[in-house]
């Protein structure tokens, strides 16, 4: 949450106005947002790393007959454009805490056929991808019962997914070519970089720098950075590779 907003406040919006805070459960990684745009949305996904995608939420029920009835209320002028002949599609089924089963997965994608869907269907890569959801009560160990019912379904369409985790992959410390005792981890170190605002254009002073992990992280999103270090061994570095190597690279 507190990156979430944090990414907000960068991209100019207001989280006080942009979160349904009041239906925010942190048992559960479901958050239900309003922001004025599709591009709004999905610059917040690109940028934010705790982020796995954002979808335009077309509906919410306790039950999916519930829900698919209340989609077909929908106005055309809003459904249709996503639908239409030249639109590849696909639709997924998640659930948060459990496994479905192939079978299930069909069941609940039977009460959303009304959907006139006239473009190919396409597993991989489809123009839209749809995603129908459940909300179930997590156990103690975080996962969920399998005879569960859900508390809440949701059914939208996927207006962004996250680019972080390629980001995350670039900054891997398993390939860092230089790295001290407690180099920082390279995904702490983005959100991090994210909570502080870091920005292009931002200065970034790190006092206890040792191999330079938070900031190379700010480096990523376009900060001048700089930093000291009481010892000077790990500025130094060893065998032609030092903190300046980590940012070469």
């Amino acid at each position: 949450m507190a990156e979430l907003e944090a990414v907000l406040i960068m991209q100019g919006l207001n989280p006080d106005t942009c979160l349904r805070r009041e239906a925010y459960r942190k048992d559960l990684p479901y958050l239900v947002a309003s922001f004025p745009s599709e591009a709004a949305a999905s610059a917040v996904c690109d940028r934010a790393i705790l982020i796995k995608s954002i979808m335009e939420l077309w509906g919410e029920a306790s039950r999916h007959d519930e829900l698919a009835a209340a989609i077909q209320t929908l106005p055309d002028a809003f459904v249709n454009p996503h639908l239409s002949a030249d639109v590849s599609w696909s639709v997924t089924v998640d659930a948060f805490g459990m496994s479905m089963s192939l079978d299930r997965q069909e069941e609940v994608r039977a009460h959303y056929r009304h959907l006139a869907f006239q473009g190919p269907v396409r597993c991989k890569g489809p123009d839209q991808m749809f995603w129908a959801i459940e909300q179930h009560t997590p156990l103690p160990t975080g996962q969920v019962a399998p005879n569960s019912i859900p508390e809440k379904v949701y059914f939208g369409r996927e207006v962004g997914r996250s680019l972080s985790r390629q980001l995350v992959t670039r900054c891997d410390l398993k390939q860092r070519k230089y790295l001290g005792p407690t180099s920082m981890d390279n995904e702490l170190s983005l959100v991090m970089a994210n909570m502080g605002l870091v920005r292009k254009g931002s200065v970034v002073l790190d006092p206890f720098v040792g191999t330079g992990s938070i900031l190379v992280a700010c480096a990523n999103f376009g900060a001048f950075c700089f930093g000291t270090d009481i010892d000077t061994r790990v500025l130094r570095g060893k065998c032609d590779n030092n903190i300046f190597s980590n940012f070469d690279q």
